[in-house]
C-alpha cells in the first residue's frame, strides 16, 4: 500500500527551509506540529547542507568536540548597521568585517562565531524575512570556505545549542568597541572601549597586544559590538588564503 507523505509532517527543503524562512534555530517555532522528517535536498554541496542544518539548530554531530570543548575559545561580533542596497555596499562591509574577525581569530587563535548578515543581495524565499537578517550560506559558498577555514567558525546560533557547555555561555566578556576617537563619546559605561586613533585602521601588533594583554583574555567569548574596521597585518600568505576562501554565492549554494 501506498500514500503520499503529508507535506508538513514529512517536508522536503523547499518547503521547510525556504517556503517557511526557517533560517535560524527559532524560526516559525510554535506554528502548527513539528515535522517528523526534515530532506535537506533542493540545495547543493554535503558542507552547505550540513551548515544549513546547523544554523536551523537541526544538528547534534559533536565529531573533535565540536560543540562541547570545554577550553575553546570564541570571538562573537554583530552587523548592526544597514548601509543600504547601492553597489551591494551592504554586503561588501558585511564581508570585509568578517575579514578582521577571522584575522583577529588567527591572532589570537580563538574560533569565529559568525554573525547575522543583513539581506541585501538575496533572492531566495528564505531569505525575504521579516528581521531581514541571513545566514552566511546565504551570500558565501560553504564549501569554498570550509576548504581553508574547516574548524576555525561556528555558526551563529551556536551559543544556542544544548551540547555547549555552561561554562563557555556564561565567559561571555563584556561588549568590546573598537573606534576611532570621534566616536569614542557614544560609549556605553559597561562597554570597553579601545581606541584606533583617528583611523579605521589598526595593526595586528596592536589588537593582540590589547587583547591578550588584558583580563579580557580569560572570557571564553570575546564580544564585539562591531568590526568595521581593517587590519593591518604582514602576511601576503594569510591575504591569499582571505581571497580564495570568501566565494560569493546564492542561498542554494549553486554558483
Amino acid at each position: 500500500d501506498m500514500a503520499r507523505l503529508n507535506n508538513k509532517e514529512f517536508p522536503c527543503g523547499k518547503e521547510y527551509f525556504e517556503n517557511k524562512q526557517r533560517m535560524f534555530f527559532g524560526d516559525q517555532d510554535g506554528q502548527g506540529k513539528k515535522p517528523i522528517i526534515v530532506h535537506n535536498n533542493h540545495y547543493y554541496t554535503k558542507l552547505g547542507k550540513i551548515h544549513r542544518f546547523k544554523e536551523a539548530g537541526l544538528w547534534s554531530v559533536d565529531k573533535n568536540q565540536y560543540f562541547s570543548n570545554k577550553s575553546a575559545k570564541y570571538i562573537l561580533y554583530r552587523n548592526p548597521i544597514d548601509f543600504g542596497r547601492r553597489n551591494r555596499l551592504t554586503l561588501r562591509k558585511e564581508r570585509d568585517a568578517l575579514i578582521t574577525a577571522l584575522t583577529i581569530g588567527k591572532l589570537l587563535k580563538r574560533i569565529v562565531i559568525f554573525p547575522k548578515f543583513h539581506c541585501h543581495g538575496c533572492e531566495n524565499n528564505a531569505c525575504k524575512r521579516a528581521t531581514n537578517h541571513c545566514s552566511f550560506n546565504a551570500h558565501f559558498h560553504v564549501q569554498t570556505f570550509d576548504e581553508h577555514f574547516d574548524g576555525m567558525y561556528r555558526e551563529n546560533v551556536f551559543l544556542n545549542h544544548p551540547k555547549v557547555p555552561e561554562a563557555i555561555k556564561t565567559s561571555i566578556s563584556p561588549k568590546i568597541r573598537i573606534l576611532n576617537k570621534g566616536l569614542m563619546r557614544n560609549m556605553s559605561s559597561s562597554d570597553i572601549a579601545f581606541s584606533t586613533g583617528d583611523s579605521d585602521n589598526i595593526s595586528a601588533t596592536h589588537i593582540k597586544s590589547w587583547l591578550d594583554g588584558s583580563p579580557l583574555r580569560d572570557f571564553s567569548v570575546l564580544n564585539f559590538d562591531s568590526l568595521y574596521l581593517n587590519i593591518t597585518y604582514n602576511n601576503p600568505k594569510w591575504w591569499n588564503t582571505i581571497d580564495h576562501s570568501l566565494s560569493f554565492c546564492n542561498y542554494n549554494q549553486r554558483c
